[in-house]
């Protein structure tokens, strides 16, 4: 009975130990609209292929997302709609939408 104990409290140890605390980093999404003739249309529209990511129909480069994000903002852009295509990554996915985030763009995900 004693090792058993033991062995309990060994293992408790261990989940607490290698356990972490830390928060996971969160993406605010607001879903795009289900069709319909009313609705607002997005300021930007993005998508996210195997290819690269393209704003408003131009190509744009991993290096100047931001760029072009924050002269889109400044421009007056305060929503945008992100397409994810076949072939695009979820770490793809999460960096574009980090970048609309720090622009402070308000994103719909499209299906």
């Amino acid at each position: 009975m004693t090792s058993l104990i033991d062995v309990i409290f060994l293992l408790l140890l261990f989940f607490m130990l290698s356990s972490t605390f830390s928060r996971f980093a969160e993406i605010p999404l607001g879903a795009a609209g289900a069709g319909g003739s009313g609705g607002n249309v997005p300021d930007i529209f993005a998508t996210i292929a195997e290819d690269g990511v393209r704003i408003n129909g131009e190509a744009a480069e991993p290096t100047v997302i931001a760029e072009r994000l924050r002269a889109l903002s400044e421009a007056g852009a305060k929503s945008a709609t992100v397409l994810a295509r076949e072939g695009a990554t979820s770490q793809m996915l999460v960096d574009v939408l980090e970048k609309f985030r720090a622009a402070g763009i308000d994103v719909g995900l499209a299906r």
